[in-house]
This record gives structure tokens, sequence and C-alpha cells, in this order.
């Protein structure tokens, strides 16, 4: 990974751009490489287009010396899975991921975000078993079954972004106008981020993983910086706001005018993926710009990715102010 940078764009126009709502995000689609796997859904799908469109049209930006701090409550889940084969690992608390693990995922946040007013810290990690809310299975748990974990771990504690952390295969976060993860499906709040423990940073001395494409393309925790961008208002930079034939889950990429994450500075692209080569590439050559193929918000793994532009940090600001403004701290009185 290239050190983080805030990518400037040499144009008037930035900002977010405040006008129609995407449709969901990328779906979980064939190939064994899928870029970013995550299920998020946009925001504005719960508060209506014109709703978000009028509250962020109003939220202002930070004001001089205020700061955006976000205390981070991981949960480790563990009992969840039934190994059903001599070489498949346990999942009980022995081999969940260790609390230096998980700090070590706070500092990457830190690094992505450097340069900005956001910084993340580690308020606690707690280690749960699921035995609480249900039984094992040998395979990985259903939405049905995590929605109750994730609901009543939300209400312990707020103020705070919870991050679940579990042996999944679902990574997704709650937008900001929703408050909810899995938003149409559920209704019920689950406020907070989902990821599977092994997409944290790859450090084999603190615990190894068995699935070789993490130390390929996952080995930084950068998924979760990903999810960060969504859980404070971001799309994909190539988000689709018309439906495919398909809307649950279709391999094809949206046409180019079919895409838009509001925000003005992010050149129009349709989620290509250049790994190994990182190289730049155009797959919108009708529109200004060249993929994004560095931004976090984009679709390609840890190696390639390092930075946000100026008008998605901004559109994080306004959807700070907007929906989690428990996050903004002041700035420090001056001595009288």
């Amino acid at each position: 990974m290239r050190p983080t940078t805030v990518l400037v764009v040499l144009t008037l126009v930035t900002g977010v751009v405040l006008g129609a709502a995407a449709a969901s995000g990328q779906t979980k689609c064939g190939g064994a490489f899928r870029g970013r796997r995550c299920s998020t859904p946009p925001v504005g799908g719960g508060g209506g287009k014109a709703l978000t469109a009028r509250t962020l049209a109003q939220a202002h930006r930070l004001r001089p010396g205020e700061r955006i701090v976000v205390p981070i409550v991981y949960h480790v889940i563990y009992d969840t899975y039934l190994p059903t084969g001599p070489g498949d690992q346990p999942d009980d608390l022995e081999h969940a991921p260790p609390v230096a693990l998980v700090e070590l995922q706070t500092a990457v946040l830190n690094r992505a975000f450097h340069g900005t007013a956001f910084s993340f810290s580690t308020a606690d990690v707690q280690f749960r078993s699921f035995a609480r809310w249900g039984r094992r299975r040998p395979v990985y748990l259903p939405l049905e079954d995590i929605v109750p974990v994730i609901r009543d771990l939300n209400a312990e504690r707020r103020g705070v972004l919870h991050v679940f952390l579990m042996r999944t295969d679902w990574e997704t976060a709650a937008a900001p106008d929703t408050r909810r993860m899995f938003d149409p499906y559920f209704q019920r709040p689950t406020d907070g981020i989902l990821m599977a423990w092994d997409l944290l940073p790859y450090e084999p001395s603190l615990r190894p993983v068995e699935d070789p494409a993490v130390p390929l393309y996952y080995p930084e925790g950068e998924t979760l910086v990903h999810l960060v961008g969504h859980y404070l208002g971001l799309l994909h930079t190539y988000e689709a706001w018309k439906d495919e034939d398909d809307p649950t889950c279709s391999s094809a990429r949206p046409k180019c005018d079919q895409v838009s994450d509001l925000v003005r500075d992010t050149p129009v692209n349709t989620g290509a993926v250049t790994y190994p080569s990182c190289n730049p590439i155009d797959t919108c050559p009708e529109y200004p710009g060249l993929d994004p193929v560095g931004n976090y918000m984009n679709a390609e793994p840890d190696i390639c990715t390092h930075e946000f532009t100026p008008g998605q940090i901004e559109r994080m600001e306004r959807m700070v102010r907007a929906f989690r403004p428990y996050f903004i701290v002041g700035a420090p009185a001056s001595p009288p």
C-alpha cells in the first residue's frame, strides 16, 4: 500500500451532488475475485431521495477547530460455525482474532484518514459467544440469525461505531440516513458494520488465515476503511443508479450513463478491477478523467487503494453533521 493521500483533482467543481440517489450496491456475483465484497445499500434508501438531498444541502461542513472523532466498539462473535472437515479452522474463542489485531485495525483506519478531520479510537473490544442467540451451524449464519445479535448489542451502547467481527461471508455497513445494515430486507435497527474477521489486517504472527485470497488481495485491512466510507455516507465510485435486468445479482457492469456516486470529483467509471497492475484505465472515455483506481470506494483490492477525494471528505463531513452529529468534537474554548 502506498502512503495515503487525499486526491486533489484539478477542477473548480468539487463537493457533493445532491441529485438522484443511487440504487443497490455492488452485488456478490460469480468469480473467485470480485473486488470489494460488500452488500451495503446506498444512502438515501430509507429517508427518500428528496429528504436526503435537502438534509445534506442544509448540513454544514466542519467549522474551524471542529473534528470528527469516532470511538469504535468491536464485537468479536464466535461459536457461530460448526467445522465440517479436518482442515476447517474451529470457530471458538481460542481461534478468534486477538485484541492486538483488532487494535491494529484501528491504526489502519487512522492511516487511511490521515490529513482529514476524521480520527478513530478503540473504545472497547468485546468477545461474545453466539450461544446466547442460537446454535452453531455447519454453514455461515444467515442474515435472520445475525440481525438479533446486532440489534441486541447496539442497544447496550450508543454514540459509538459498532463493528461486528465474526466468521461470515457478509460485509456490510449501515448507511447514515437509515441506520440499518440490511435495508430493505430488514427494517429493524441494525446500526454499525458487519465484517468477516479474516479481513482484519493480515498479520500471521497474531492470527494466521487459511484463505489464500486474504494475503493476496486484502492484507492491509482496508476492507473496513471501505465499509467505514459507506457508514459515513459514501457510495461506490461506480454506483449504478438504474436497475440492471436482475437487480439482486448481476455480473454485468453498469453503463457509464447509469453511474453516479453523488460526488463530483470522482470520475465516472464502471468498477473494472485492474489488480495486480493497479494501472489507470478509462472505462468511460466519454466522461472526463481516468478510473479512480486508487480510491478506497472503488472495487480494487488493498494493494491498489490509498485515497479519498476532497469531495468524498466533504460528503462524509456533511453526512456526519446531518445524521451522526454525536461524533463531532468542538473546538477547545479559548483561555480568558
